[in-house]
């Protein structure tokens, strides 16, 4: 096999698939923007060196083969997963088919596909046209974008083939670690990544091709294997009564004991004793007794600061164009309105 683009459908990718393609055989520079989450989204520029770098990185922690694997994207190529996935490609000089990043992506393949290479996003696999007999014939699996959770894990585990959840970001052109899903709770970093804690408990990472270290907002524990898990982010951190307060860990538990699936957000408001309290947003309404029962229960596993206290509904909630969740601008919607 050799590189070749099949479009499955129209995507309006079109020109910024063609200009990826431009810069790599020009060895011009690609530009790409941070995917906004944390504030404005900012201009990343690389090089033709680079992108074959990180490429590489990842074909060799998954033993991708040149000319024998085949590609499939259903991201938008605009963000960095989905440009890289069409580099990744031609670096390798293998096909990649192309369709629209959408929860409709289960319908666009055949039931037998040769498809061996695929990234998607969490909304993907929990989509109701989910199809695990399509799914568990991709060889190597990327999944990005969002924090894993239980449910896209019970979906896509133990299939037979190999399922990662990455960590990366922009400027690190995409994942610098990836944790397999089916025999780890950890992420892994890849040959040549350097990756440490810093003074803060947050992580600081070297990638042999960029210069300088990337230090991120990402607090994280590592474990006897040199590998580590994400705990949160400090520039989310509520400080209440001086307790320093994570909110993805507060989500995280809110979820388990939500019979129902509902998004939801924590955050700290004003409060003239504590400084800040917790507060939870939800994508809907959830009933008062329900409300009550869980701040209950989490007393029983949580700092008596980390439980919310009180609810709001704000609906639906807010992503940024990569699909993330938009904290900070569903916050600021919240003080203005």
């Amino acid at each position: 096999m050799a590189f070749a683009i099949n479009f499955l459908e129209p995507t309006g990718f079109e020109d910024r698939i063609a200009e990826l393609l431009h810069a790599w055989d020009k060895n011009g520079s690609f530009e790409f923007y941070t995917s906004g989450s944390t504030g404005a989204p900012k201009k990343l520029t690389f090089t033709k060196h680079q992108i074959s770098q990180s490429a590489n990185a990842t074909a060799l922690h998954l033993s991708l083969e040149r000319n024998r694997e085949h590609f499939f994207l259903c991201l938008d190529p605009n963000f960095i997963a989905g440009a890289m996935m069409v580099l990744r490609a031609r670096f390798l000089d293998c096909p990649i088919s192309i369709c629209k990043p959408s929860s409709e992506v289960w319908q666009k393949m055949q039931a037998q596909h040769n498809f061996t290479f695929a990234s998607f996003v969490p909304l993907q696999i929990l989509s109701n046209q989910f199809d695990k007999d399509k799914f568990k014939q991709f060889k190597n699996v990327l999944i990005g974008g969002s924090g894993l959770t239980a449910d896209v894990k019970e979906r896509v585990k133990e299939l037979g083939n190999h399922v990662y959840h990455t960590y990366g970001m922009t400027e690190t052109l995409t994942h610098v670690a990836l944790m397999d899903i089916n025999h780890a709770t950890a992420y892994k970093a890849l040959e040549g990544y350097n990756i440490a804690l810093s003074n803060m408990g947050t992580l600081n990472l070297q990638v042999p091709f960029l210069e300088g270290i990337i230090e991120t907002n990402d607090l994280a524990i590592f474990n006897n294997n040199d590998e580590f898990e994400i705990l949160g982010r400090t520039d989310f951190i509520i400080n209440s009564g001086a307790y320093k307060v994570n909110p993805e860990k507060v989500e995280a538990a809110i979820k388990v004991l939500l019979p129902y699936q509902v998004n939801c957000l924590v955050f700290g408001i004003a409060d003239n004793k504590l400084g800040e309290k917790v507060w939870v947003l939800f994508e809907r309404d959830i009933e008062d007794d329900l409300f009550n029962e869980i701040q209950k229960k989490l007393l029983l596993q949580l700092h008596k600061y980390e439980v919310p206290k009180g609810k709001s509904v704000f609906g639906p909630f807010i992503l940024t164009k990569s699909g993330k969740l938009a904290r900070r601008e569903i916050i600021k919607h919240l003080i203005i309105s």
